[in-house]
């Protein structure tokens, strides 16, 4: 709920038609104005941390895709104007209107504005409404490609040049391209790419895996691209704007949004193959032989890997639900691959985790997060009755 008494509008502060809004609280008591704010931030599954002493909300929508602050600003009638900056729980005045300003940080600006309708409308009271995106990339007009160009693998070489830089902005763009591809696949190439990086790792192939899969799973287990980079402060810290400039540094930004774009191409890696898995004649790509996944590197490589991540995850503060949603979704994902593997999340306590403490985080505060623990938990007892 939002804490009282809110802070006062400062004079002149400017109010966007298209980002704010003011709420007459005779028809729309404050309380009311909380719920349906928080039930809609739920719903949308936005990474949500609250200020009461500013009456602040900072926002995070899926990987970084963009930051925003929602502020809350109380709003008195004309002959209470005097009295302005004063406490009303002390002088007996009574709130007249709330205004709530929604400010972008930084992201994507049209994934933000849609973000605000959103919101706006659940403010007042107003159903959801399906907003189409448009789809930018149909509309550019591809070049003609002959027989020799190979654009995945020649895609996937350049990633991993990107991410074997030093630069943080070369690796950042490298990890971006993966995660922007995979947000919006078409079929045809998730399969082709999920083969190239796990090329590796499948059941019955004898060919070298991209190293572009061993640097995913170092940056999901412990937030670096390699295991010998050097520690840094800011990876036991969350990114978080809310307490000041100070900790909004790149550096931050950087290792928060490469871990969780790291777990989203996971993720998305580990869902095509169980979607093809279950196909008999399905194929990964033209040079695999199967679509199945080797259970030894399963249950001796990605689980403890999974399991080191979900350990990060808990030690962060806040922590961040998105992060702990994609996490949840691989394993899932994971054990669908490898049923045998159950007994490992058993023993590890990961089991324990999901449903104790990060179920409940998502039903407080992140929709997706907590349909994914209901979804984990019931593959595990499913997997587990079976497996005995």
């Amino acid at each position: 709920m939002i804490s009282t008494p809110l802070p006062p509008l400062p004079p002149f502060y400017p109010l966007p038609k298209q980002t704010s809004l003011c709420l007459s609280l005779i028809d729309t008591p404050l309380t009311v104005i909380s719920e349906r704010l928080w039930s809609i931030l739920k719903n949308s599954s936005l990474t949500t941390l609250y200020d009461p002493s500013e009456a602040s909300i900072y926002c995070i929508r899926g990987c970084y895709d963009v930051e925003f602050r929602i502020r809350l600003f109380a709003q008195y009638t004309a002959h209470d104007e005097l009295e302005f900056f004063h406490d009303t729980t002390t002088n007996g005045n009574e709130l007249d209107s709330v205004a709530i300003d929604i400010c972008r940080i930084r992201g994507c600006t049209m994934t933000f504005h849609t973000d605000v309708s959103t919101i706006l409308r659940a403010l007042r009271g107003l159903p959801p409404v399906t907003i189409r995106r448009p789809m930018l990339a149909r509309a550019l007009k591809q070049p003609p490609m002959s027989d020799e160009m190979h654009p995945i693998p020649q895609m996937l070489d350049h990633v991993q040049e990107l991410l074997s830089k030093d630069r943080l902005d070369a690796k950042l763009l490298g990890m971006e391209s993966l995660y922007k591809f995979f947000s919006t696949p078409s079929p045809d190439a998730a399969l082709e790419t999920t083969g190239y990086i796990l090329s590796g790792v499948f059941a019955s192939s004898t060919k070298v895996g991209s190293h572009i899969l061993e640097m995913m799973l170092s940056l999901v287990a412990t937030r670096k691209l390699h295991d010998d980079e050097d520690d840094d402060d800011c990876l036991l810290s969350a990114h978080n704007p809310q307490n000041g400039e100070a900790s909004h540094s790149f550096d931050a930004f950087y290792t928060h949004k490469m871990h969780l774009m790291g777990l989203h191409v996971l993720s998305s890696l580990l869902s095509t193959v169980v979607e093809y898995q279950a196909r008999e004649e399905a194929r990964i790509s033209t040079s695999s032989s199967g679509s199945a996944l080797c259970p030894s590197w399963i249950h001796d490589v990605l689980l403890p890997t999974l399991i080191q991540g979900m350990q990060v995850i808990q030690h962060v503060t806040p922590m961040n639900t998105h992060g702990a949603y994609l996490m949840t979704k691989c394993v899932r994902l994971a054990l669908l691959c490898c049923p045998e593997a159950v007994g490992v999340m058993h023993s590890s306590g990961m089991v324990e985790v999901i449903e104790e403490e990060w179920h409940p985080v998502g039903v407080q505060c992140h929709g997706m997060l907590e349909e994914e623990c209901v979804r984990t938990k019931e593959a595990v007892e499913r997997l587990g009755r079976a497996e005995r």
